[in-house]
């Protein structure tokens, strides 16, 4: 950490410039030997994983997007749980969970705020829908 200018008084201090330098620049971040060996830091919140994204051709010959989940999704999972059926509901969770229940901002924080590193929640698209922006989750 570089701190240049410092500019104190009496009864503050005001940092007027400042760099942090994570790595040196000529070192790169992959999952390899190499990476083990230079021993990088990785960022706390690892970025949102693309490399997942597929689509898919259902046998209704829908095509669906499975990506993983994305903090923005919230509202999509609303209108989801707004659509599915109670036998569903109880399918997935073993329980007859409310909508309110389901849909609260609380319980969705946890859902669609993943740690792309240690956890992931995968959704389904209708393709088709997204062409108009007006996305619909299908699982």
């Amino acid at each position: 950490i570089e701190i240049n200018p410092l500019l104190a008084t009496h009864d503050s201090v005001i940092a007027l410039d400042a760099r942090v330098i994570l790595h040196d620049s000529n070192m790169m971040d992959v999952d390899d030997e190499v990476s083990k060996q230079t021993q990088i830091i990785r960022p706390a919140i690892r970025p949102y994983p693309a490399q997942y994204e597929q689509h898919w051709l259902s046998k209704k010959g829908r095509v669906l997007l499975i990506r993983a989940i994305m903090p923005e999704d919230e509202p999509l999972v609303v209108d989801f749980h707004k659509r599915i059926s109670e036998e569903s509901v109880y399918t997935r969770w073993m329980s007859n969970m409310q909508y309110d229940e389901r849909a609260s901002h609380s319980r969705l924080i946890r859902v669609c705020h993943v740690d792309y590193d240690r956890d992931i929640a995968l959704v389904a698209l209708d393709e088709e829908s997204c062409a108009g922006k007006n996305c619909k989750l299908v699982a």
